[in-house]
């Protein structure tokens, strides 16, 4: 099926997004509030950290919590990478801003105080086009979060569609193809990634679930039904929740244990 009426409903889908939405920490500001915590009181610690490319995970990461006894933590906040970009002469960016840098500041040292056993990080792939940059910026982070002890698992980015997908998808509900997008239209940088195929960073588990949202290199605005994007970006809650499966499958092939053995 490539055709019909999608779910959410296009015009709705801006708010098709994870509960606790308060806790994307917005532009302007640095507080993290302190109610972002879902699972067990004294289940084990363990962070999701990053941008809202991280937490549109959100609904992965509290499944993992309520399975394998969680205490979750969610350190969250729009358009400010976990990696430690700097800012630069020239530009105006939201990462360039000092609520950026004063945030993840701050998340960082409240994620060490927390020991936690597991850390799920995520990260919009465009924000800067440069590898060796960014890869000197997640560096700094990944040095920072290795500290803490912690099973580091990083999710790929999302396809960017540069494009409003509900927008697109409203007009387009006899043919969902019309608003498919290049995987590679827009340039995607993920040192973690890159890293691992030069036999770095082998520690940190990468799980990858574009093979649902692409075939090959065109990528889908909606799929079964659903769908995919809320905005031009952020995926929708609704897509995110039908991928929980996907993602714990491959977990269990991975073989990897998050139950703080």
């Amino acid at each position: 099926m490539n055709s019909g009426p999608v779910t959410p409903n296009p015009f709705k889908a801006f708010d098709d997004r994870p509960e606790r939405d308060e806790c994307l920490v917005p532009l302007g500001e640095s507080g993290q509030p302190s109610t972002c915590v879902d699972g067990v009181q004294d289940g084990v610690p363990a962070v999701l950290f990053g941008d809202s490319h991280a937490q549109q995970w959100l609904p992965l990461a509290q499944s993992l919590a309520r399975e394998h006894g969680w205490r979750l933590n969610q350190f969250t906040k729009a358009a400010c990478p976990p990696a430690a970009l700097q800012p630069r002469d020239g530009r105006t960016d939201p990462f360039t801003k000092t609520d950026c840098l004063t945030w993840r500041a701050d998340a960082i040292e409240a994620i060490t105080t927390l020991a936690p056993r597991y850390i799920i990080v995520s990260s919009l792939s465009t924000y800067v086009p440069d590898y060796q940059e960014f890869k000197v910026a997640w560096d700094e982070t990944l040095a920072q979060l290795r500290s803490t002890g912690a099973k580091l698992i990083y999710i790929r980015d999302s396809p960017y569609p540069r494009k409003n997908i509900p927008e697109c998808i409203s007009g387009a509900t006899d043919d969902w193809s019309k608003c498919a997008f290049d995987l590679d239209g827009v340039r995607r940088t993920e040192p973690i990634v890159t890293d691992q195929l030069r036999g770095e960073n082998l520690d940190i588990t990468v799980l990858d679930i574009n093979p649902y949202l692409c075939d090959g290199r065109q990528c889908h605005a909606a799929r079964n039904g659903f769908l995919l994007y809320r905005d031009d970006s952020d995926l929708t809650l609704t897509a995110v929740s039908a991928l929980v499966p996907a993602f714990e499958q491959q977990i269990r092939d991975m073989g990897l244990d998050l139950a703080g053995r």
